[in-house]
């Protein structure tokens, strides 16, 4: 098994419907990350939520452009989420219909290939009535890597994170956390923030969270096909887009035995109008085996900006961490 996992975790301002510019800035920013990363981890619902066009459709060019972003970056891609028509057509309350979905996540290795997929388990709000949660915990090996997913809501109950115990080495989490007005957005980020600290710490995980930067979502008149969007009333189009971006450069970083065990690059969120609703920003790197380091336990992007997190993760120095815990009496077996 390998000795350290070089991750990054993404933090894009994405827009809401907006499918085309997400995947634009999705691959700039991959494409921005310092040479040698092994694991890139997207934010949940990256195409922008679409629900009410050919679902099937926009799943299948999403799960291309996935392999497409893994294969051309040369990384392991923990591929955000996206909507896909379940198969049961029965969504968490039991109603049956044809429209009814699963919010899923494909792990993507390094020459495109999909090696598994997970399906989120815990619904939140609107999603309990269009969409069948999971049943499965996301366990994945690829290229030697145990790799845990959860999806956003997943994590709040921690059962779900004490079946991973001693059978991944990190655990990644795609999370779109959104609010309903901006004077929750701070309280919702630090909430996100204790969230997964406690997780990482109770577990003696690596916890990574992709979300979306901080932004207010408005809507737009969008042509929902993935090759053409067209929204009125905003500088979001896909030129204005791709600009803000290109602006959006990393610092270099070196690779191999002599890179830094962690950096962190943020990018200006853009200007947002009048909107519907707000993502949060909460992206972070909780690595447990840090402590007592309070600096290094938790990275963070500041005020929810735009940007990525990477990290060189010492698998060894997490599992002495966990083997501690064991032996002191704070990390339960599985049969407690």
């Amino acid at each position: 098994m390998p000795q350290r996992l070089y991750i990054a975790t993404l933090q894009p301002p994405l827009r809401w419907r907006q499918p085309m510019p997400n995947m634009i800035t999705l691959r700039k920013m991959a494409e921005e990350l310092p040479s040698g990363v092994d694991v890139v981890v997207l934010p949940e619902m990256w195409t922008g939520m679409i629900d009410d066009h050919d679902v099937a459709a926009q799943a299948g060019q999403a799960a291309q452009f996935l392999q497409t972003l893994a294969k051309a970056c040369g990384v392991i891609v923990v591929g955000g989420s996206f909507q896909r028509p379940a198969r049961s057509g029965r969504s968490h309350t039991g109603v049956f219909h044809t429209g009814v979905l699963h919010n899923v996540c494909l792990i993507v290795d390094r020459r495109g290939e999909i090696v598994g997929e997970y399906v989120k388990r815990t619904l939140f709000s609107h999603e309990r009535d269009t969409h069948e949660p999971g049943s499965e915990a996301g366990v994945f090996e690829v290229d030697g890597f145990r790799i845990g997913v959860q999806i956003c809501a997943d994590l709040w109950w921690p059962e779900r994170t004490r079946q991973l115990i001693d059978r991944v080495d990190v655990l990644c989490v795609p999370a779109k956390t959104a609010v309903p007005s901006d004077n929750h957005v701070v309280y919702a980020r630090t909430l996100w923030h204790a969230l997964a600290l406690t997780r990482a710490t109770e577990s003696g995980l690596p916890v990574i969270v992709s979300d979306w930067a901080a932004g207010r979502h408005t809507p737009t008149d969008v042509d929902m096909s993935i090759g053409s969007v067209h929204a009125r009333g905003t500088d979001f189009d896909r030129g204005i887009l791709y600009k803000r971006h290109r602006d959006h450069t990393a610092s270099p970083t070196a690779s191999g035995p002599n890179a830094p065990t962690a950096t962190s690059h943020t990018s200006a969120t853009p200007a947002l109008g009048a909107g519907v609703h707000f993502t949060t920003g909460a992206a972070s790197i909780c690595n447990p085996a840090h402590r007592p380091d309070i600096e290094k336990l938790q990275r963070t992007l500041p005020r929810g900006e735009a940007g990525y997190l990477c990290e060189q993760i010492d698998l060894d120095a997490v599992a002495a961490f966990r083997d501690y815990r064991h032996r002191v009496g704070l990390l339960p077996d599985q049969t407690d």
